[in-house]
């Protein structure tokens, strides 16, 4: 089934089992893209926002919705658990479903558990891809001043901001295609951010960055365009 961009949610259960799912700002909800019911399944790719690299928890499933808001996983296609369902530790898991995903045309990146989302959907241009979309995570440091986001190097951009901040963007994917990534910022509240020109927004304002720690959903077109879903707040 394809998907909406930006069919995402989150949660913080733990475990292995079913998990009750939160709304995104700026997101389609799983249940409103798919519908509920075990006839109606999908593919979907789960992680833990508070690991990273060896450590990274996640899970990349066959999945449905029971109701409105709890995602069952049904049957593991991948993992970080040995392609076992994933012990989900404490912390906000995303819940995210993106692109249509039925045929294997080849490992889209040099590492197979980690492709950057660049590299998938390069990949999708001849054919769909069977590996799941995640999130490798791009760490800029601390930075301050005109900075540029390369979103090939990755779909979870973090940094911590060291005064105010101007974003341009490079690493648009080929015509036809988008990138989706998140910016998870530390100490964005205590600075001011400044977009592209030509930036669209949800609601058509730029997010009011509240919490110390913040994650704003976004996506680039091939022409560079960037769009902004919000910001999902104080997620520390």
């Amino acid at each position: 089934m394809a998907q909406p961009v930006l069919t995402r949610e989150q949660t913080e259960d733990t475990g292995t089992g079913d998990l009750i799912l939160s709304p995104v700002d700026g997101a389609r909800r799983l249940a409103t893209a798919n519908g509920t019911g075990s006839s109606n399944t999908f593919d979907c790719y789960i992680y833990n926002t508070s690991t990273s690299g060896d450590s990274l928890e996640w899970e990349y499933s066959n999945c449905y919705m029971s109701g409105a808001d709890t995602l069952v996983r049904d049957t593991v296609i991948e993992s970080s658990n040995s392609n076992s369902f994933t012990n989900f530790t404490s912390g906000i898991k995303n819940v995210v479903v993106d692109v249509s995903i039925t045929e294997t045309v080849g490992d889209p990146g040099t590492n197979t558990k980690v492709p950057t989302e660049a590299a998938v959907r390069s990949a999708i241009g001849s054919g769909s891809v069977s590996k799941p979309i995640t999130k490798l995570v791009y760490d800029l440091g601390t930075i301050s001043g005109t900075t540029d986001i390369d979103v090939s190097q990755g779909t979870q951009i973090r940094a911590t901001l060291g005064g105010d901040t101007t974003f341009t963007f490079s690493g648009s994917p080929d015509t036809g295609n988008t990138i989706d990534f998140d910016l998870r910022l530390t100490d964005a509240n205590s600075y001011a951010i400044t977009w592209p020109a030509g930036t669209l927004f949800d609601g058509s304002v730029a997010p009011d960055i509240i919490g110390s720690l913040c994650e704003i959903p976004c996506q680039i077109e091939a022409d560079g365009t960037v769009t902004v879903y919000g910001v999902i707040d104080d997620i520390g």
